[in-house]
């Protein structure tokens, strides 16, 4: 079970404020990772463990980004601590609050002000996805126990119980997110429970639930070697689900317009994955890939970074009206590309844990 692409009608719904934040996200990020650069130097791949060096790397903003040469992973150079997580994560009167990484994300944004439409139309597709799955491996959707680890604001629980996976639950250290998941989201408190960050490794080690999921979570941890293993110990667990960041087409403007706003690896994001690094991690930990969906919004990308360009060299607003209209034409057609060339930002795959 495995598919490309995806109608960017909702994605650029979903994407439509960020032409006019950029500035503004932009300061956000640099002040994000301000707080990352305090951390000690990262001299080992946060995958496989090895030296970091090579010659596959790239600077922005001080940070300098690493392909490890023995697994592929890209990796920023500086640790993530607890107390870059704790800054961004856990608090309001943290980073969070300050420069509005998570607080306006949960709270302001489409994320909140849109809550049933970004279920609807962002995380129904995924949850559908996962349902379609299911009842392939012969499984009753209204059976399986599913958790969501990380599960922000609620909206992807939500879109599992609209779907039919009725037995759905998350967990997430995020207390405004937790906070809105229940609030807007009518959840309760054991459907979106309010966690520690160092309780991650436990619950998924111990958990009742035949898949595990994670939302674009694994690359914020400290060792995302050790979450796949805590689950695959869990004789509870048989599958994850995994929204992985992927180093693309995106990341690859990233790295060459660092005056624009970076959406895949930049800020809390600080590393990203590759084939060939999720290829050393299933070999590694023992993980059958069973299915996978391959799309991303690198393309939106591109037409915000052309347009915003075509502001600051002073085109008329006539020209740029024309210019996005006629880039829009071809969208769908070039992320397609995109997408089947395995060069999109977003990877959603699905494990299978290989045990004895």
């Amino acid at each position: 079970m495995h598919k490309y692409g995806k109608d960017l009608t909702d994605v650029s719904w979903f994407h439509q404020d960020l032409q006019s934040k950029d500035s503004e996200l932009l300061a956000i990020q640099n002040r994000t990772e301000a707080k990352y650069l305090e951390a000690p130097k990262r001299e080992s791949c946060i995958i496989c463990s090895s030296p970091l060096g090579g010659t596959q790397r790239f600077n922005r903003n001080g940070i300098e980004f690493i392909f490890c040469e023995v697994c592929g992973h890209v990796n920023g150079n500086h640790e993530i601590t607890p107390d870059f997580i704790a800054a961004t994560y856990t608090s309001c009167d943290s980073l969070a609050s300050e420069s509005g990484v998570y607080d306006d994300e949960f709270t302001q944004g489409k994320m909140a002000g849109d809550y049933w439409d970004v279920v609807n139309r962002i995380y129904s597709a995924k949850a559908d996805f996962l349902r379609k799955f299911v009842i392939s491996q012969n499984l009753d959707p209204a059976a399986i126990s599913i958790l969501d680890a990380g599960c922000g604001s609620g909206h992807f629980i939500n879109a599992l119980l609209k779907s039919g996976l009725e037995n759905s639950r998350g967990f997430d250290s995020f207390a405004p997110a937790v906070e809105a998941a229940r609030r807007i989201g009518k959840l309760s408190n054991a459907q979106a429970a309010l966690t520690e960050p160092n309780e991650l490794l436990d619950i998924i080690s111990d958990a009742d639930a035949t898949i595990v999921s994670m939302m674009c979570v694994l690359v914020h941890l400290e060792s995302p070697i050790e979450a796949l293993v805590a689950m695959k110990k869990n004789k509870n667990t048989r599958f994850t689900f995994q929204k992985i960041p992927m180093w693309s087409f995106a990341t690859i403007l990233e790295s060459a317009l660092p005056e624009y706003r970076a959406r895949v690896l930049g800020s809390d994001h600080t590393n990203v994955f590759t084939e060939e690094s999720l290829a050393w991690i299933e070999k590694s930990v023992g993980l059958r890939r069973v299915a996978s969906w391959t799309f991303g919004g690198d393309y939106l990308d591109l037409q915000r970074k052309t347009i915003a360009g075509m502001k600051k060299n002073g085109s008329s607003q006539d020209l740029i009206n024309r210019a996005a209209d006629e880039l829009s034409k071809i969208s769908n057609d070039v992320q397609l590309a995109i997408d089947t060339n395995k060069l999109s930002s977003e990877l959603h795959v699905i494990w299978e844990f290989e045990r004895i």
